[in-house]
């Protein structure tokens, strides 16, 4: 956080570390409360599957474990190293997590019709 300048530490007079939000950080706190993050799920599917594909450096591995931790815990299912999927749109939140994460330049987010092997994707997602 405080190398996004979200954050600024600083120890006191009395050699405790503090803590201050910046107006930038401010502002993320304000968009979105990454911990409660929820994808959408509306009650009829539409038939276009939502990936993220990503290929993070190693100099941010924490960043990209953080990234693929949330977005397993808010249903994507992996389809395969790197690659994970979601049967509803969240391009939305997909941004907002790449931002938080500093991530952006090394995830992809993409819309399709068509995944091989569709009827095991379908029961992943309990999908008619």
């Amino acid at each position: 956080l405080s190398h996004r300048k979200l954050l600024v530490l600083q120890y006191t007079d009395t050699g405790e570390l503090k803590a201050t939000i910046t107006s930038k950080g401010k502002r993320v706190v304000k968009q979105i409360n990454i911990d409660t993050m929820t994808l959408p799920r509306s009650e009829e599917w539409n038939g276009t599957w939502h990936v993220v594909i990503f290929d993070v450096p190693n100099k941010k591995s924490k960043d990209r474990s953080a990234f693929t931790q949330r977005i397993k815990n808010m249903g994507f299912q992996l389809m395969q190293k790197s690659v994970w999927a979601y049967p509803y749109a969240c391009h939305e939140e997909i941004m907002i997590l790449r931002k938080f994460y500093g991530i952006e330049e090394y995830v992809t987010y993409i819309e399709t019709r068509t995944v091989e092997d569709e009827p095991v994707w379908k029961s992943k997602f309990d999908l008619p």
